[in-house]
């Protein structure tokens, strides 16, 4: 087979490079189910394309990585952007331009989306593609590979071309999710499948909220697409026919959409397409769309963890972050999941805007009083594109992303975002934020931190043990517990 392929596209490492290098593991790695949607839309129209997953392949250093970028002549490199990877995207990009000048870089992602003229004029990116990029790309892929240089048509991308940025019109989303390859997956090594204990399946793109920490209605701009639950079970057979004999027994499904229950008909479509597979699978919802029906058709169905963004403990602060939920509506949800046993997860927002210590402090209080069986926290940040923003108009024109934030808790750290609707300094947060994880997991759990613990000042130091605790209790406290009563019955059908 020739080594030669026409795009290559570089997963990053889900914690940056300098993690990358120091060989400290990837948490919870994900398939790139972002790249394998592009990687099978350039393949179905005769691309020839590679991908580099830095999550699995470990090289031992920069030079070593772009040694192999090269391995494969692309004339195309595709890397997606993360904020907390920004730094490390633009570092590989210009690792990549030292040693071949002449190869495209093409940014993608999130942020790329909306801070789309990082990178271009120090000429480190060539071209930009925002938001959904199956269609834009295969464009770009195909103009430079007919040697053109007229971009000007090409929908959805922003390039540097005579002394200006350029910024052509948005390219409207693909109307029908189905007509779609699918990921293309042989393109990983199998051993991700064989660690990985899941595999991640889109059901739908989009969200029709407009949560102001989010940054999906901006990205989609609220619309929300479904793939038809026929298209879904396709999707799996395609899957379990080619990997099955290397699975391991504890292996289960992620709904990986923001939220598979919007459509309640559709969710109880998809509910009975699962079931037939007998494998456990896990689901993101909101608490205003689940109710007692789709919730034991769910477990029904073999549904064992449900996750919902429940933000705040503090109605002020949900209005604020306009969640469109109230306390006795979370309060309900999270008792009806366990009613009918689902493992239940819920996500916390702290240190929002105005938000006070007293505030953060009933948050945490309320996390312990509902039945979770996990809880998350995170500080608030403001990323690009979110509406968040409007809290610190000044804050993302002065903050200098392309500093090194490899992991997304540094980003936490000495940082004040919200200028005059700050209530707490950094140090005050990142205090909250452990003893936020104290007082649901040990406390409330009863779980046991190492000897140690009271001892350490530094609080990012607390969270990183405690968080570390709760990922090695997880499979005690539930999920994995669950999974090994679910697959005691289980035959691969």
């Amino acid at each position: 087979m020739s080594n030669k392929y026409d795009v290559l596209l570089i997963n990053m490492h889900a914690k940056g490079l300098s993690a990358y290098l120091e060989k400290r593991p990837a948490p919870q790695y994900r398939e790139p189910l972002g790249l394998l949607y592009l990687a099978a839309y350039l393949i179905k129209n005769n691309i020839k394309v590679k991908i580099l997953d830095l999550n699995i392949k470990h090289f031992k250093n920069l030079n070593n990585i772009v040694k192999e970028a090269l391995r494969y002549k692309p004339k195309i490199i595709g890397i997606p952007t993360f904020t907390a990877l920004i730094a490390s995207c633009l570092k590989l990009a210009k690792a990549i331009k030292k040693e071949n000048k002449d190869i495209f870089i093409v940014f993608g992602g999130p942020h790329a989306t909306f801070d789309d003229t990082i990178g271009l004029k120090s000429k480190l990116v060539d071209f930009v593609i925002r938001k959904e990029g199956e269609l834009t790309l295969l464009e770009l892929v195909e103009t430079i590979l007919d040697g053109q240089t007229d971009y000007s048509k090409i929908k959805g991308i922003t390039y540097f071309a005579n002394g200006k940025i350029k910024r052509n019109p948005d390219r409207p989303f693909i109307k029908n999710l189905d007509n779609l390859p699918f990921p293309k997956r042989n393109l990983l090594s199998s051993k991700y499948y064989m660690k990985g204990h899941r595999v991640n399946i889109l059901t739908s793109r989009g969200c029709p909220y407009n949560c102001i920490f989010c940054v999906s209605p901006n990205f989609w701009n609220k619309i929300v697409r479904f793939r038809t639950p026929q298209n879904v079970d396709k999707e799996l057979e395609e899957f379990f026919k080619r990997y099955k004999k290397i699975l391991p027994k504890k292996f289960y499904i992620n709904i990986a959409d923001d939220t598979f229950t919007i459509n309640k008909k559709r969710a109880l479509d998809i509910c009975e397409v699962l079931k037939k597979y007998n494998i456990p699978w896990f689901a993101s919802s909101r608490i205003n769309t689940v109710d007692e029906e789709l919730l034991k058709k769910m477990k029904e169905c073999g549904c064992i963890k449900i996750r919902f963004g429940i933000e705040s403990g503090n109605q002020r602060i949900l209005n604020i972050l306009n969640k469109n939920q109230t306390i006795p509506q979370i309060i309900s949800t999270i008792r009806l999941s366990k009613k009918y046993n689902l493992i239940t997860e819920g996500s916390f927002m702290i240190c929002n805007p105005t938000e006070s210590k007293r505030e953060v402090l009933r948050t945490i209080e309320f996390a312990k009083s509902i039945p979770l069986d996990f809880a998350f926290f995170f500080i608030t940040v403001p990323y690009p594109g979110t509406d968040i923003l409007k809290f610190c108009p000044k804050y993302f024109n002065r903050y200098d992303w392309t500093e090194n934030l490899s992991s997304v808790d540094k980003v936490h750290i000495r940082k004040n975002f919200f200028d005059k609707n700050e209530r707490m300094d950094p140090k005050e947060k990142m205090n909250l934020l452990a003893e936020a994880y104290y007082q649901f997991y040990v406390r409330n759990k009863k779980l046991t931190p190492p000897s140690n613990y009271n001892k350490i000042k530094d609080p990012l130091r607390k969270i990183k043990m405690l968080q570390s605790l709760v990922d090695i209790q997880a499979e005690k406290l539930g999920v994995f517990m669950t999974l090994t009563k679910f697959l005691g019955q289980r035959k691969w059908t």
